[in-house]
Parts: structure tokens; C-alpha cells; sequence
């Protein structure tokens, strides 16, 4: 029984300290003072251990000074995030960051079909082509020339040259608007 008592004892008190810590640690975020609190925690460890703060001016004049350097750059961090112009959408990561180089260095044909048979079987088909007739334009991807991007108006496709035979990697469709 007593057992039971303390744990709900104690379990009430962890949760006390727990929602105590979230609030400090939203309310430290939001008016951004880890340089304050880093300042207070070095001046007094700086104290305890040196006597440097309260032994000379010249200690304590500096560790005001980054103080309130420190409560300066709080003031405008937060007052630069209140008025910072709002943005009307969130930029959207591009899906592919591959720098491309160009077509002239792209192989000029696309991936034969009796490829096709072999990707269905190892389980990586590209998807199904809605304009069969539209000729990509070939892109060699900076970053690893092993691969190469075939640029539709819809998608990007992805490929890697093995052995002279583009192998299908992915495809990245474009934002329509």
C-alpha cells in the first residue's frame, strides 16, 4: 500500500517539474535567452571558481557587459521576429537538387525498351509515360556524372548509366500551377 502512494506521490511531482521545465524551456525559446543563460551560468562558475566577478571591477564590468550584450540581442531577435514581413506560402524544398550541366554531354537516346522487361523483372518499372511521343532533354547531374536526368514538361526522370545502358532510378514530378 504504501508502495502505491508514494509512486502517485511522486509520479504527481514528477509531472509538476516536467510541465515547470516545457514552460521555462518554450518561454527561453521563444525570447531567445540561451546567451543570456550561458552568460549567467559562466560568470558564476567563473565566480565560484576565481573570484573574478566580485574580486576586480574589471571582471565585474565585463560580465555586465556581455549581460547586456546579451539581453540586447534578445530584445532584437524577438523584435525582428514580430515584425519580419509574413510570407504568404512557405518556400517548398525542391525535390531534386541536382545542378544540371546541359544536353551535350547526355547520351542521345533514351533507355531501350527490351530494358523495360528487365526492370519489371528486378521490381524497379519506371511508371508508365502519359505522352509517349515527347522527346526528353538529357541532363548529366553534376554532382555524379554515373548519372543522368531525362527532363519531360511534367517530370524529371532519373537514371544511372551502368555499362553503357541507362538503368531507371526514380522520377520527380514538376509543381503544377
Amino acid at each position: 500500500m504504501l508502495y502505491v502512494r508514494n509512486y502517485v506521490i511522486f509520479g504527481a511531482v514528477r509531472s509538476f517539474f516536467t510541465a515547470l521545465f516545457t514552460v521555462i524551456y518554450k518561454i527561453i525559446s521563444v525570447f531567445r535567452l540561451q546567451p543570456l543563460l550561458f552568460c549567467i551560468v559562466a560568470g558564476a562558475l567563473a565566480e565560484i571558481a576565481f573570484g573574478w566577478i566580485g574580486g576586480s571591477e574589471t571582471g565585474f564590468a565585463l560580465f555586465h557587459l556581455a549581460l547586456c550584450l546579451c539581453v540586447a540581442y534578445a530584445v532584437v531577435s524577438v523584435v525582428y521576429r514580430i515584425l519580419r514581413p509574413v510570407r504568404k506560402g512557405k518556400r517548398e524544398k525542391r525535390r531534386f537538387s541536382a545542378q544540371i550541366v546541359g544536353e551535350g554531354s547526355a547520351p542521345e537516346k533514351e533507355p531501350r525498351r527490351a530494358d523495360a522487361a528487365e526492370e519489371r523483372a528486378a521490381g524497379n518499372e519506371p511508371p508508365l509515360r502519359e505522352n509517349a511521343e515527347e522527346r526528353p532533354r538529357y541532363y548529366r547531374v553534376r554532382q555524379n556524372p554515373a548519372y543522368v536526368m531525362a527532363e519531360f514538361s511534367d517530370r524529371v526522370e532519373l537514371y544511372r548509366e551502368e555499362g553503357g545502358r541507362l538503368q531507371y532510378v526514380r522520377t520527380d514530378y514538376k509543381n503544377r500551377m
